[in-house]
C-alpha cells in the first residue's frame, strides 16, 4: 500500500498515528502497539487512530526520527508483516565508492539516471561511501534522492534493507558487518578473480566446455608448454580489469611475437627470450589462457552479455552487444575498439548467419550465462548484476572469458539501444526493492 509519511513534532512518545482507513486495511486486530521498521531501524510504537487523517497518511514519532533522516517528501510503501511489524520503505543503499571524496557531482547526476522509474520503486534511495558507514551507531552519511526536487541531498540514514555495490568492491570487514545486520541483501560485494571463476566453472561437466584452457603462470616451463600447445596464448593479471596488463605471445615458424595492450610488439628468437621478457615485465599474479578469439581483417570481435536479476529474483538478459577492436589490437575494451553494436548486426555481417541461426546462438549464449550465474551463487556469491565477456569462434563455439559485476552503472555508449540501456540501469533497483521486502 502507498503511504505518505509525516513527522510528529509535538509528541515525544513512541506513538504512531494512522488513519482509520489504514488501520482497517491492515487489520491491526485492536492492537495497542506494534513494531515499526524503516530500513534496519525498528521501534516498538503505540498506535493511535486519527479519523481526520487522509487515508494514506502515517504520522511517525519524533523519537524515531531523532538520529536519522526520513525524507517525508518522498512516497513510500508499507505492509504489515506476520510478526506484528509495519514495514515502511523500501530503503535502498547504493555504495558508490569507498572514499567520500570520490562521490563527485557528476556521479550523483549520473546515478540519477537509475531513477527514471522512481515512482515504481518509491521509498528512500541513497548513495554512500564505505567510510561513511558508522558501524557503532548503525547509521550512514550519504546523499538521498529527493523525488520532489529530483536531486540528491545530504543526510544521515539507517542501515538499508538492501545494498547495491557498483563496480568497486566492498571490503570484507564491511561486508561481514552488513551481512550480520541486514542478512544476504548485499549483491556483488566483491570482484571474483579470473582464476576463481575458472576453478568453479571448470568443475561443471557441461559449462567447462565453454572455458578456454587456463593455468596459473607458475613456471617458465608451463608457459612454454602452453605456447607450444596452442600457438597463441594470453597472459592476464588474475585480478585486473578493463584489459590492464594483458599480453599475448604467439609462436611463429621461426620466432615468437609478444604484444601488449599499448600496441607495443617485439619479436624474440626463442623460448629463453620469451621467459626473459616475462620475468622482466610481469611482477604480479598472472594466468596463461588459450586464445579463442574471432578476427575479421585483423579486428578482434567479442561480445558482452548483460545479465541481471529482476524483481521476481529471476535472471534475465537486457541484451548482447558486440565489441569490434581496433586493427591489430589484442583486446576490445573502450579505448581499444572502433565500434560497439548490437550483436545481431555483427553475427549477420561478419559471421554470415541468418536471423534464425542468430536467435538460436544468442539464446544459447544467454542460457550459458544464466547457468554460470546460478553455479556461482550456489558457491556462496550473491551476484544480481553481471556482464559476461564472451567469444564465438569460426565454428560458432561459444567461449566464456570472464564476468564482472556492477554493470547497472555502466555509461551508455553509442549504438546501444535505449531500451537495453534503460533496462540495464533500472533493473538492479527493482531487484533491490524485492530484497528490501517489497
Amino acid at each position: 500500500m502507498n503511504v505518505q509519511l509525516l513527522r510528529i513534532n509535538d509528541d515525544k512518545t513512541n506513538r504512531i498515528v494512522v488513519s482509520k482507513n489504514l488501520y482497517q486495511t491492515f487489520r491491526f486486530n485492536n492492537q495497542q502497539s506494534m513494531y515499526v521498521r524503516f530500513g534496519d531501524k525498528k521501534e516498538n510504537c503505540s498506535i493511535k487512530i486519527d479519523p481526520t487523517l487522509k487515508k494514506d497518511t502515517i504520522l511517525l514519532p519524533e523519537n524515531m526520527l531523532s538520529d536519522i533522516n526520513i525524507p517525508t517528501m518522498n512516497p513510500y510503501e508499507c505492509m504489515f508483516k506476520k510478526d506484528d511489524t509495519l514495514l515502511i520503505g523500501p530503503v535502498i543503499g547504493i555504495m558508490g565508492c569507498r572514499k567520500r571524496r570520490n562521490i563527485p557531482e557528476k556521479l550523483r547526476i549520473y546515478l540519477k539516471s537509475r531513477l527514471k522509474n522512481y515512482l515504481d520503486i518509491k521509498g528512500l534511495v541513497f548513495i554512500f561511501a564505505e567510510e561513511d558507514v558508522d558501524c557503532v551507531k548503525k547509521v550512514i552519511n550519504g546523499f538521498f534522492y529527493n523525488s520532489k526536487r529530483q536531486n540528491w541531498e545530504a543526510g544521515v540514514f539507517p542501515l538499508p534493507g538492501a545494498v547495491i555495490v557498483g563496480k568497486i568492491s566492498m571490503s570484507p570487514k564491511m561486508y561481514r558487518f552488513f551481512i550480520n545486520e541486514i542478512g544476504e541483501n548485499v549483491f556483488y560485494h566483491k570482484h571474483l578473480s579470473k582464476w576463481y571463476q575458472w576453478k568453479v566453472i571448470s568443475t561443471h561437466s557441461t559449462l567447462s566446455k565453454h572455458l578456454p584452457y587456463t593455468e596459473k603462470l607458475n613456471s617458465g616451463e608451463g608457459l612454454l608448454e602452453m605456447i607450444n600447445r596452442f600457438n597463441l596464448v594470453y597472459l592476464k593479471p588474475n585480478k585486473s580489469y578493463q584489459g590492464r596488463g594483458i599480453v599475448t605471445i604467439e609462436k611463429k615458424e621461426r620466432h615468437y611475437m609478444i604484444k601488449n595492450t599499448s600496441g607495443y610488439s617485439v619479436t624474440v628468437e626463442d623460448g629463453d627470450d620469451v621467459l626473459k621478457y616475462v620475468k622482466t615485465e610481469i611482477n604480479e599474479k598472472y594466468l596463461i589462457q588459450e586464445a579463442v578469439g574471432f578476427r575479421h581483417n585483423d579486428h578482434l570481435i567479442d561480445f558482452r552479455v548483460y545479465l541481471q536479476k529482476n524483481r521476481n529474483k529471476e535472471w534475465e538478459s537486457p541484451g548482447i552487444m558486440a565489441r569490434i577492436g581496433k586493427k591489430g589490437s589484442i583486446i576490445t575494451n573502450f579505448k581499444h575498439r572502433i565500434d560497439f553494436v548490437p550483436s545481431h548486426n555483427v553475427f549477420a555481417k561478419y559471421y554470415g548467419l541468418n536471423n534464425n541461426r542468430i536467435q538460436k546462438l544468442q539464446t544459447e549464449m544467454i542460457m550459458i550465462c544464466k547457468r554460470i550465474a546460478e553455479l556461482m551463487e550456489m558457491s556462496g556469491n550473491h551476484l544480481g548484476d553481471l556482464a559476461f565477456d564472451m567469444s564465438v569462434d569460426k565454428k560458432l563455439t561459444i567461449w566464456m572469458l570472464e564476468f564482472q559485476g556492477g554493470y547497472g552503472s555502466e555509461l551508455r555508449e553509442k549504438n546501444m539501444p535505449n531500451r537495453m540501456y534503460q533496462q540495464i540501469m533500472l533493473t538492479p533497483l527493482e531487484y533491490a526493492k524485492t530484497l528490501a521486502g517489497f
